[in-house]
């Protein structure tokens, strides 16, 4: 074998090592995106099931401050911060320290496997 094959069998190993890593580094990105999308819909499905569990309780039973609450899925499980606040009808994004007729529900959801948190806000009046 000359010089000449050597440095084309050299350059066809260079050229499929690049390609196979390529591919490689294509199909993590898409199981990593695919978790992703699993996990974050399951995190909405929790998060929202536990707001409307808590949205649906007497306004005085819903207790003021914050709690977490560990809900396990088929996926795993993730840990939910419910924050309970009361607010002014005309603010509802600002607590007040006084008790009102509003309080503002937040629950979110956090998980390693996500890069963000799933947040999701109601309010709940006493009528």
């Amino acid at each position: 074998m000359g010089t000449g094959q050597t440095l084309l069998v050299l350059g066809a190993v260079v050229l499929l090592s690049t390609v196979a890593l390529t591919i490689n580094r294509s199909l993590l990105n898409n199981d990593q995106v695919s978790v992703q999308m699993n996990v974050g819909l399951a995190a909405t499905s929790v998060c929202r099931s536990v707001l409307e569990d808590k949205a649906r309780m007497d306004f005085d039973s819903l207790a003021v401050g914050t709690t977490v609450i560990q809900t396990a899925t088929p996926i795993g499980t993730f840990p939910c911060t419910l924050k309970v606040a009361y607010v002014q009808d005309t603010a509802p994004d600002n607590a007040v320290a006084g008790p009102t007729s509003y309080k503002k529900v937040s629950a979110i959801v956090t998980s390693p496997y996500l890069d963000y948190n799933v947040q999701l806000h109601t309010v709940v009046a006493d009528y």
